[in-house]
């Protein structure tokens, strides 16, 4: 009637999976604080080219309107004719209105515009 009792609990190997999404999560939390630095020295950070695929992250420093104005444009197609851009902002004093507009540096000439398309001059 020896029963041999286990006081070792049982430990669970800690899996890869976890040290990598702890290692990103870690990154991610480091990289805020550079990056909110840099926003506040120039004022504005892009991300992406400039040929119609770039998200635009600037500062409203106005004495009326503070905030974080958010600009993501997209093309429409590879020569970047028609472009879709949408502004979001998030203010800490004062509003700002977010937009959606699209815009065109000429007409295709393979297809019409987009309905909410227009030329710019």
């Amino acid at each position: 009637m020896t029963d041999s009792i286990d006081l070792e609990p049982e430990s669970k190997p800690i899996r890869r999976g976890s040290c990598f999404g702890a290692i990103l999560f870690l990154l991610v939390i480091g990289i805020i604080p550079i990056f909110a630095c840099r926003l506040i020295t120039l004022g504005t950070v892009q991300l992406g080219s400039e040929d119609g695929n770039f998200l635009n992250i600037y500062m409203l420093q106005d004495p009326e309107q503070e905030g974080v104005g958010v600009q993501w444009t997209r093309s429409f197609d590879e020569e970047a004719v028609c472009t879709r851009t949408k502004v979001r902002f998030f203010m800490f004093a004062g509003e700002g209105e977010n937009l959606d507009y699209c815009s065109c540096t000429f007409e295709p000439d393979s297809r019409p515009l987009p309905n909410s398309c227009v030329l710019s001059e």
